[in-house]
């Protein structure tokens, strides 16, 4: 499977047979080219062999043989006959044993059409000057366009006539003798349309021209986001601006506008930032994402357009997930040169919620007792010790911090479960997890999960969660919600950042990245979250690690300096 490719197909082919159905409609009885079948299989598992017949209708056309995770795929022409008008079932069958498992990608059948309208509607072809007639609307039709060069669309003008026998209508239209297909200049492509064929626009927005590409100033921190959230990041921007740093609001149709020909894609946002290294005086150190990104851009399975600021899917060992960092891995050695950060929101409401977390805990004149406290969890320990792998990142933490352990092993889950809570709502400055989970818990125990964020109460006393588990931070499923999202729309607490992992990761560079980054987050030099991230995933080697643990959060932010010196 691909990460640029779109990595949604129809269903299984096993070893029991599928049918799927195609129409063809209004075959042409006296056509003179034979028909054509293409079915394209996405192959599932690494190495394995495939083997798929294929059969058109009963009849067996031959098998479709490639190798593991590759694209398979089987053309031929249909034997004269075999085709029909209306439904066709092409049956597709692995003959290669329990393994030899493939995704319908397409199939397509190819044939000579007659000039008659699908519901309404027909493109169609014919040779300059042709004098062409199509038949079977059930109203005239409104539109008669040449097409041939979508750049420059010609309407035509059709001579029309009512059947009172049927109630259909026809037309005829000559096709313009100046040719202007360039890849076969004999032939010219037509579209005709009934009135209630042609589609409206699904919304008007006003163009508010934008210069992102332009030589300019420039600012340290990027904030991208959808227009009806950028009202929320007012008081982020003036958190930043209060430390210094400047910041600039940057629209996310604006990029699409100017670095990808207006089309949704998070190709146009590594390409502004690429251009804004290059082009601006003060070149963007941060990047913050102010909105959701969604595994289902185009809204295939119907949950509802919630791609606000597209994140991209990338292949690491396990599993294809998101991202973040590639908008600024230009070398694509897994390694990003901006510090990049998401705020997960889905409306201007969430974005406030989580904004005004952030720029109130940036803005903190004083730090309270709980800015010395340090929580550390960790799962039962089986053939990971991960109270030992805890011991170790603990070990990097400064002697100003008080820390409390919470090891399964030692207190049983019951008791983990009651201290986790009180002691977050009793108030932590650093919760840190390493364990094993799923998408909205800690451990098979459920030591920890979207439920208990709910009966959070430590109101502004926010810890940052660093989370060395899996799946925590699959921000852009669409099915259900990480408990790294949830922590951060805890509506009474939770979480002011959490880095978390989109993906499936092995403990030991888990816990060799946590490591690095408590040691460089609570160093006494106070870097940027984002900045302490990126220095630890220079330090390390794993791939899939570097590209699937994910900040949610501002990585401008600094993590809350002590607030006394209690005894370690």
């Amino acid at each position: 499977m691909t990460s640029n490719g779109n990595n949604f197909f129809g269903p299984l082919v096993t070893t029991t047979p599928l049918e799927q159905t195609l129409q063809v409609l209004h075959l042409d009885p006296s056509a003179t080219v034979p028909a054509s079948l293409e079915v394209n299989l996405q192959g599932v598992i690494l190495g394995v062999p495939h083997e798929v017949s294929i059969t058109l209708n009963g009849t067996s056309l031959g098998n479709l043989i490639y190798t593991g995770e590759s694209l398979g795929t089987f053309r031929i022409t249909v034997p004269a006959g075999l085709l029909l008008n209306g439904s066709n079932t092409v049956t597709l069958t692995s003959q290669d044993g329990e393994y030899d498992i493939s995704l319908v990608q397409s199939i397509r059948i190819n044939y000579q059409h007659a000039y008659v309208a699908d519901s309404d509607r027909l493109i169609f072809t014919g040779r300059p000057g042709d004098e062409l007639k199509v038949t079977g609307f059930s109203t005239a039709p409104a539109m008669v366009v040449d097409i041939t060069d979508p750049a420059n669309p010609v309407e035509l003008t059709p001579a029309v006539n009512a059947n009172s026998a049927n109630g259909t209508y026809a037309f005829e239209v000559q096709a313009p003798w100046t040719a202007t297909n360039t890849a076969n200049p004999s032939l010219h492509t037509i579209l005709a349309l009934a009135g209630e064929r042609i589609d409206a626009a699904a919304g008007i927005r006003a163009n508010h021209p934008s210069h992102w590409h332009s030589p300019q100033p420039g600012s340290e921190i990027v904030m991208v986001t959808p227009e009806q959230f950028a009202s929320a990041l007012q008081p982020l921007a003036l958190a930043h601006e209060a430390s210094g740093a400047s910041s600039a609001v940057v629209y996310i149709n604006d990029l699409y506008d100017e670095f990808n020909f207006g089309e949704h894609s998070p190709g146009a946002i590594r390409d502004f930032l690429r251009t804004a290294v290059k082009a601006w005086q003060t070149a963007p150190r941060y990047l913050l994402l102010n909105g959701r990104a969604s595994l289902d851009p185009r809204n295939y399975l119907g949950f509802g357009h919630l791609d606000f600021v597209p994140t991209t899917i990338v292949p690491t060992t396990s599993l294809m997930t998101a991202s973040d960092d590639w908008f600024s891995d230009f070398g694509d050695s897994g390694m990003p040169t901006i510090a990049t950060g998401r705020l997960p929101v889905s409306t201007p409401a969430e974005a406030s919620l989580v904004a005004d977390k952030i720029a109130t805990y940036e803005g903190q004149s004083t730090n309270g007792p709980w800015t010395s406290q340090v929580l550390m969890v960790a799962d039962a320990d089986g053939t990971e010790n991960f109270s030992k792998d805890s011991l170790l990142v603990q070990a990097q933490l400064p002697s100003t911090v008080q820390v409390r352990d919470v090891f399964t092993s030692t207190t049983g889950v019951g008791a983990a479960q009651q201290e986790i809570l009180a002691d977050i709502n009793s108030g932590q400055v650093l919760v840190n997890y390493a364990g094993h989970g799923s998408e909205d818990q800690w451990s098979g125990d459920d030591l920890f999960d979207n439920n208990a964020v709910s009966s959070l109460t430590n109101g502004s006393s926010l810890p940052v969660f660093f989370i060395m588990d899996c799946l925590n931070g699959f921000f852009q499923d669409v099915y259900d919600e990480p408990l790294g999202v949830t922590l951060m729309l805890a509506p009474n607490g939770g979480a002011v950042a959490v880095l978390a992992s989109s993906g499936l990761n092995q403990a030991p560079p888990q816990t060799n990245l946590d490591r690095l980054v408590v040691q460089s987050a609570m160093s006494p030099l106070q870097p940027a979250l984002g900045d302490a991230i990126l220095k630890a995933k220079a330090g390390i080697k794993d791939l899939s690690v570097r590209k699937t643990f994910n900040l949610l959060g501002d990585p401008a932010m600094k993590i809350k300096p002590p607030a006394s010196t209690p005894a370690h």
